[in-house]
Order: C-alpha cells, then structure tokens, then sequence
C-alpha cells in the first residue's frame, strides 16, 4: 500500500478497506456465530449479516500528503448508510480509528464538511459505529468521541412504507433462509471471496465477485452460491408475480427458474416440450412471508401449493388474468 500522510495531525497512515476487511469479518462472527455472513456481490453493501438484516458499511479515509478530505467522506458514506437505515432500520460502520483521532485533534479548524447527520442517526440508535485500526484492533465509539460535534442538532427523516423498502428490508432475511437451507456457512463463503481476491489476474477476468464465481473451473458450491444471490436480485420481479402485477410482455422467461432457486415454486417437467411445463407454489425455504405481494394474496398461494398450473395457468396468476375465483375452479387447474 501507498503510505499517505498527512502533516498537519501527526497521522502517518490511513488503512484501505480491503486491508482490514477480513478483521472485520472475524469480529462479526464471534459476535454471531450463528449467522451468515457474506460480502455482497453487487458493490452497494460491504457486508451483510443475513438473518440480522444488518448491513455493514466499511469506509476507508480519503487523504492526500497535507490534508485529509473530511467531504469526501461524508459523499461516500452520506447516501449508502441512510439507504441502509430507510431499507433496515438499522446499520453498522466501520470507520479508521486515526480519522476519529483527526477530527478531535482539529476541533477549531474549518472542516469541510457537516457530519451532524451521521451523529443523529448514531445518537437514535439507528446506527453503531465502530473504529478500527490497521491491526485489527476495534472498539465501539462513545459520547466523547463526538467532541467536534455535541452542539448541531439536525435530524434525519426516514420512511419505510411502500411495498418496495418493506421488500429491500426483507432481503436479507430471504437470502438468509435460503442459504441456510443449503448448509453454506460465513467460513465457506469468506473462503471464496479469499480465492477470488488471491487471483493476480482477477482484474482482467473477473472484475467483479460473481464473475468469478461462474469461471470455467468453478465448483458447484460456487456456481450454487452466485445462482441464488442473482435470483435474489430479481425479488422485485417475484413480488410483481406473487401480486399477479406483471405485464404479460414484461414476462421474465427465467421467473420460474429463479423462483425455483429460492425454493418459491416447483418446476416438474412432464415431456421435453416446455408447454408441458408444471409448476407449483413451495415456498420450501419459508420465505414467502417476507414478499408484500404473498401476503395480500396468501390464501390464493396457500390454496397453489396443493395444486401444479399449467405454464398458461400460471402466466395467467402472475398477470393477474385468473381471478382466485376462477382458479379455484377444478376444471381450470391440471393435476399432475
């Protein structure tokens, strides 16, 4: 790593995330052994604890040889963890021990930046902030810690009321259920991020994490891992079908496949020809109750899961063209 210094507080370096990540995951872990813990694939999240639905954000400290960029902090922190709080309730952050040190050192210099947000939000609880140091050495900030900061007083407003934030929040918990279901553990799955990150040619293959987890050469851990944290990017996609919401020209040709994935629906191929496709409600993994659009159609779903539909039959519950009237019609429903 580049050394950076910074003059003006006696600070001789600051660490880069992806240097102290694996510190973090260890600290994680031992405070829940029975989780899952994985490091998301699409970039928004550093960290995810599943079942918890607590996100963990890790930002490293932007500096230069004489100055150390407070704003530029406050940009790349600012959007994610409010998204996180508004979609969780909650988050977690992971700060370096020596910016803290910084900003108390230079209480009556001009900061560029307000942070009193960040204060608020830790102030109500909503988010725990942590410092750690570039040997892994953590500790939870208190009061005093907050010295620059006791005398602004702005809060934030957060609202978690439409279908969409109630299913963000409930994303980890689906992945959770899933994942858990096949016996993957946060040391399997540190394991792989290990082996991605150990690739010296890994920028110019597989730039990204689920890249790599579809090489050539993967396992079938690996591939079975990235096929249900992309399905689970498409959950948005299974609410609209669990609503019966879904325009037939928007109909995803892989919405049975990924909901199959996810343990929602069973797929029984009868012969070869895909018209003879069967399908039927599972949730085999008990996560349906995490999709607002099951829930206001529970008792049509409940009824499915004792009946296959046809691939029209089931297009035509997902679009909203049968009625739960007319499917509970017999004559409308084929038996396998």
């Amino acid at each position: 790593m580049e050394e950076k210094e910074d003059e003006s507080c006696n600070i001789s370096k600051y660490w880069l995330a992806e240097e102290v990540v694996q510190y973090i995951i260890n600290y994680l872990d031992k405070i829940f052994p029975e989780s899952i813990i994985i490091r998301e694939t699409n970039g928004k999240v550093d960290i995810m604890i599943l079942d918890k639905n607590l996100p963990v954000e890790i930002q490293s400290t932007t500096a230069t040889k004489n100055r150390v960029r407070v704003s530029t902090f406050e940009d790349n922190i600012r959007r994610q963890i409010e998204q996180n709080i508004e979609i969780s309730g909650k988050c977690w952050f992971f700060i370096d021990e020596n910016f803290i040190k910084f900003l108390n050192d230079t209480t009556n210099r001009n900061i560029s930046a307000n942070l009193d947000w960040l204060y608020q939000l830790w102030k109500s609880e909503k988010v725990k902030i942590f410092t750690i140091t570039y040997d892994g050495i953590i500790r939870e900030l208190i009061k005093t810690d907050w010295k620059f900061l006791t005398k602004m007083s702005n809060t934030c407003k957060l609202s978690v009321d439409d279908d969409y934030r109630i299913l963000q929040k409930n994303k980890s918990r689906i992945i959770f259920n899933v994942l858990k279901s096949f016996e993957f553990t946060t040391k399997e799955i540190s394991e792989m991020y290990n082996s991605f990150l150990s690739k010296n040619d890994r920028k110019k293959y597989y730039s990204k994490f689920e890249n790599y987890l579809r090489r050539n050469d993967t396992t079938k851990r690996e591939l079975l891992y990235a096929n249900v944290i992309s399905s689970a990017y498409f959950i948005n996609n299974l609410n609209d079908a669990l609503h019966g919401t879904i325009e037939e020209k928007n109909m995803d040709r892989h919405l049975v496949q990924r909901g199959a994935l996810l343990g929602l629906f069973e797929r029984n191929e009868v012969y070869t020809n895909d018209s003879h496709l069967r399908i039927k409600f599972l949730d085999k993994y008990d996560i349906a109750k995490y999709f607002p659009g099951y829930i206001k159609n529970k008792e049509m779903w409940d009824y499915l899961k004792t009946r296959y539909l046809s691939r029209n039959e089931f297009y035509g519950v997902v679009t909203g063209t049968y009625s739960y009237k007319l499917i509970k019609q017999q004559s409308m429903l084929e038996d396998f």
